[in-house]
Parts: C-alpha cells; sequence; structure tokens
C-alpha cells in the first residue's frame, strides 16, 4: 500500500513536467520545420529551378497566413512577378499547430511575407512562436537566407 502510495505521489509530480516537455519539443520541432522550408526554398531559388521557361529570375515566397500555417509559393508568370499583384502558385501550405497543440504565431512577428531571389537574397526579419506553456522560439532571418534560431523555454 506504501508503495502504490509513493507511486502516486511520483505520477503526480511527473506528469505536469512530462506536459511541459512535449510541450517544448513540440515548438522546436515546428521551429526547425520552418527553418528547413526558408532553406530549401533559398536553395531551389539559387538553384535555378523555374517555373517559367526561359526566366532570368526563379521568384519564391513564404506567406505567413494569420496565426497557424503558412504557404511556400512560386512565381509562374515572369512578367507579373514584378507588378502590383503578382501571380504566384502554391507549393504547399503547411500548418503550424500540426506540430503540437496550442503552437502559434506572435504578434511579435515583423513579416508575414518573404521573398526570395536568385541571387540567394531573403526579406530579413523576425518570426516568433510561442506555445501554451509560455515558451517562446525566435527564428530570425537576415538577407542573406541564413536563420538562427533562439528558444526561451518555460
Amino acid at each position: 500500500m506504501i508503495v502504490l502510495a509513493i507511486a502516486g505521489i511520483l505520477a503526480t509530480m511527473a506528469v505536469p513536467a512530462f506536459q511541459r516537455y512535449a510541450a517544448n519539443a513540440n515548438l522546436r520541432a515546428a521551429s526547425r520545420v520552418i527553418v528547413a522550408d526558408f532553406f530549401n526554398t533559398k536553395q531551389r531559388t539559387v538553384s535555378g529551378e523555374r517555373a517559367v521557361a526561359g526566366s532570368l529570375s526563379s521568384r519564391y515566397r513564404i506567406t505567413f497566413n494569420g496565426t497557424d500555417s503558412y504557404t511556400i509559393r512560386q512565381c509562374t508568370n515572369e512578367s507579373c512577378c514584378t507588378g502590383a499583384n503578382p501571380c504566384y502558385t502554391n507549393i504547399n501550405t503547411k500548418s503550424i499547430t500540426s506540430y503540437g497543440y496550442g503552437i502559434r504565431l506572435d504578434p511579435e512577428t515583423t513579416v508575414s511575407d518573404y521573398f526570395f531571389q536568385n541571387r540567394g537574397t531573403v526579406t530579413n526579419g523576425k518570426i516568433v512562436l510561442r506555445n501554451n506553456q509560455g515558451s517562446k522560439a525566435t527564428i530570425t532571418i537576415n538577407i542573406t537566407g541564413r536563420t538562427y534560431v533562439q528558444f526561451n523555454t518555460q
């Protein structure tokens, strides 16, 4: 009986710690996927993968939609890529919440549209993700397309 009581006390202390660990692991996984998508999109752009035959540029774009998803897009018509209403085709839309419950894009995020140019440059900015535990992952993108992640876990 004493053994069961001790096991019950240990379980009540371990469950909240495990929930915090799982939430923070999901936040790290979501930020890693976003960083990987930035890297892969930059590689596609620099390698010259073009939607338009004979095009001089290969423009891609990652757009964050609200607080829970982002879309990777490619310019499909060179003549309208630079206009006021650029023509982009959706390649993939990903949900940030699919990596764990409560992960969302924070209002501290500075840029919602990231444009990739064929010389490897990217719109610089900051993406901030938060989970329901109050932990934060800050992804910094500089103009060369390099990404840095800083975690502040609770």
